[in-house]
């Protein structure tokens, strides 16, 4: 007796949305590098207008793939996520206040325009480390990593990691400037693994480390991406990184890539905390979350103005 056909897999249901999708990536990239050829406030938005594209053709390509994504899927949650995107990048410019380790140059002089661009190019960073994992998630790779399970709780052992790796930038901005990357990633995975959310610690604890080796990369790949969108951009940032201004890749240090790995494991973990904090918080907790989100990037903002924009 023949066996019974395999029934058909189910179609995704918003799979022609996500070709669509994936195409209008396409034409966003394509957009953002003609804008670095025609200068003022569309040479200012070509990185970020291209980032947005690299950001929907990913999506786009994840979700024909997979049938889900994180736009397409959770369109919500990605929306939030672009917000906690500006307040995450916002610490770390606060930090540079500090560090110099960059500055910006070509900014629009108007202050709206200058803000605008500025919010839009933050707002890409946490979506952009993360699509890129779900990239290399969705295409297989890495399935075989693993490490020794660890056996300690981490509870005070990184948020003493964190600390250290907070003040001693501050101390010695020369020196100890590529710990900063770290900071959130050690203060905050006690936090995510309390929690509940997605922790980096509680993988670590089990012996598996795939998904911290896809942020890694990511992390690497997202920073070469901004780099090469950086070039040619009509607003970009330069670097001016102590001891390691030699050997630079597309005008950034090559040693300075290898920041962007603990940068990857930061944006996992922080995103992961203030996600849970935000679904456990009610209408009130949210309103007050949204006047300090406003009144930290408005001082980051104006931080800048201050003391990382060449005019």
């Amino acid at each position: 007796m023949d066996s019974p056909a395999p029934r058909p897999s189910r179609r995704p249901p918003h799979l022609d949305w996500a070709r669509a999708q994936t195409l209008v990536g396409a034409g966003v990239i394509i957009a953002g590098a003609a804008g670095a050829l025609r200068g003022g406030l569309w040479a200012a938005l070509s990185a970020p207008l291209a980032a947005a594209g690299i950001l929907l053709a990913v999506d786009g390509w994840v979700y024909r793939k997979r049938g889900e994504s994180f736009l397409i899927s959770h369109p919500g949650r990605f929306a939030l996520t672009a917000f906690w995107s500006i307040a995450f990048w916002g610490f770390f410019e606060v930090l540079n206040f500090r560090l110099n380790n960059w500055h910006y140059i070509g900014d629009p002089a108007h202050p709206v325009f200058r803000w605008v661009v500025t919010l839009f190019s933050f707002a890409t960073v946490v979506p952009l480390v993360l699509e890129l994992a779900d990239l290399l998630d969705t295409a297989g790779l890495l399935k075989s990593v693993s490490v020794a399970p660890f056996h300690r709780s981490g509870r005070l052992l990184f948020p003493a990691i964190g600390a250290v790796c907070l003040a001693l930038p501050l101390v010695g901005p020369a020196t100890f400037f590529p710990l900063v990357w770290a900071v959130p990633f050690f203060l905050l995975e006690p936090v995510a693994e309390a929690l509940g959310a997605p922790s980096l610690l509680s993988d670590w604890k089990s012996g598996g480390a795939r998904r911290v080796a896809l942020l890694g990369v990511s992390g690497v790949i997202a920073g070469l991406l901004w780099q090469c969108l950086n070039v040619g951009a009509g607003a970009r940032w330069v670097f001016t990184v102590p001891h390691l201004d030699h050997w630079k890749i597309l005008n950034m240090p090559a040693l300075a890539y290898l920041g962007f790995v603990p940068f990857a494991f930061s944006v996992h973990t922080a995103g992961a905390v203030a996600a849970r904090l935000w679904d456990r918080s009610g209408p009130p907790a949210r309103f007050l979350w949204g006047i300090a989100w406003l009144c930290w990037v408005g001082t980051v903002l104006i931080g800048m103005d201050r003391f990382t924009r060449v005019p």
